[in-house]
């Protein structure tokens, strides 16, 4: 994970602390038949869900901040534009955030989080919960490490 990576990776947290979590579905959209099916169900507490409209929510939320990232016109929820070229979104994930392929479809799937050593969500998840898994994710992967002290930092 490049430095430019991480800094994406840490954007994207805030950015998802900073949603309503109506607006929020962590599981699967496929298509519009799917979209709109999704939009009409409610989270457990009885609050409607409106899905972002693409897989995996937290990955849909990108177009909302990222400049390389946008929606497509005419592809199903499985894929999005990086670069302007529909990519699967996983492959998004993996590019923007310098993350294995497997890693990201781990991470930004429901119920499959396990296979990272971190807690599982399911789909009907807060936004502020995906951040605090991606935090997790940060924190036990890609930890910052200390800068050696320079010779003149040094104290005696």
């Amino acid at each position: 994970m490049t430095t430019q990576q991480r800094a994406d990776f840490e954007r994207h947290i805030a950015h998802l602390r900073q949603l309503d979590p109506g607006t929020f579905w962590f599981g699967w959209v496929y298509d519009e038949d799917e979209q709109r099916a999704t939009s009409s169900m409610q989270h457990s507490d009885g609050s409607p869900l409106n899905s972002c409209g693409t897989v995996g929510c937290a990955i849909g939320h990108l177009p909302g901040w990222h400049p390389r990232v946008s929606y497509p016109t005419d592809t199903g929820g499985m894929y999005m534009l990086l670069d302007g070229v529909a990519v699967y979104w996983a492959d998004i994930a993996a590019e923007l955030f310098g993350m294995d392929y497997k890693a990201a479809l781990n991470l930004f799937s429901p119920n499959q989080q396990d296979a990272l050593g971190l807690k599982t969500l399911s789909c009907d998840v807060l936004p502020s919960e995906v951040a605090d898994l991606m935090q997790a994710y940060l924190d036990r992967y890609h930890p910052l490490v200390p800068a050696e002290p320079t010779p003149d930092q040094t104290t005696i």
